[in-house]
């Protein structure tokens, strides 16, 4: 058996043990990390200041200022009438002024980011003095009321048949109202009322009227309204209020009128 010599048998034992030996690994670069999104900047803000002034010029106190945009703000005028509206955002506001006594005002300021701060004036006018109140309408005279007086005679007792005094005392076609007194006391009379044209605007102050229509069609306005009367109609009419007589057909309208109040003047 050929032994080698030592020098070669280390060598080759370093050889193998190299052999061995793995290669050591290329390092990795570590893993890449997702960047943070850059927050949102917050939107810009800045102050409003609004000076309201009246007609003459000088500044207008106690001025309710409202301020209507992206962001709602309101505030009220110093007695140097101005006032500052904070943390105005970008956009276009809507500016309202009230104040009591004074027309109410609107108007619009628009400002952009980057911009001077913005600055809003108003001048506000005086509302109108209110109509004065009208004044109650005076109040109607109280008609007086009929004075009776005792020692008056009570006249004489009468009687007449109405339809032969017509007949003698009927009404002509030139005539457009006619009348005639057929009974008397101290306290009231009575008439024969025939109407061939409109007999309107009638009133007695001091007297109560009672009607009846003896012959005729026609219409009575009595307090402003109408009412259709023919033969054998009746009426009372207190003292104060408006009546009128208008006929209807060919014939005349013909009324017994009994006024109750007033002395006969006959």
């Amino acid at each position: 058996m050929r032994l080698l010599p030592a020098a070669t048998l280390v060598l080759g034992l370093a050889a193998g043990a190299a052999a061995q030996t793995p290669a050591p690994a290329t390092p990795q670069p570590p893993p890449a990390t997702a960047k943070p999104r850059p927050r949102a900047a917050a939107p810009a803000t800045t102050t409003l200041t609004v000076s309201v002034t009246d007609a003459s010029g000088g500044g207008l106190a106690d001025v309710r200022v409202t301020a209507k945009g992206p962001l709602d703000r309101e505030g009220t005028t110093t007695s140097a009438g101005q006032v500052r509206l904070l943390g105005i955002r970008p956009g276009t506001y809507r500016l309202r002024f009230d104040k009591e006594g004074y027309v109410p005002f609107e108007k619009e300021v628009t400002w952009r980011a980057g911009t001077a701060a913005p600055l809003a004036d108003a001048t506000l006018t005086a509302a109108p003095a209110p109509p004065p109140a009208p004044a109650p309408p005076p109040e109607p005279a109280k008609p007086s009321a009929p004075e009776y007086v005792p020692d008056l005679p009570a006249g004489k007792a009468s009687t007449v048949s109405l339809l032969d005094y017509i007949e003698r005392n009927f009404i002509s076609s030139k005539e457009p109202q006619k009348e005639s007194l057929v009974g008397c006391s101290a306290s009231a009379q009575s008439w024969l009322w025939q109407v061939r044209d409109p007999w309107q605007g009638r009133k007695h102050d001091a007297a109560e009227l009672m009607l009846y229509v003896v012959g005729g069609d026609g219409t009575l306005r009595l307090d402003g309204r109408d009412v259709q009367v023919a033969a054998g109609s009746f009426a009372v009419v207190p003292r104060g209020t408006d009546y009128g007589f208008t006929r209807r057909g060919r014939n005349p309208l013909i009324v017994l009128a009994t006024l109750s109040g007033p002395p006969c003047a006959k």
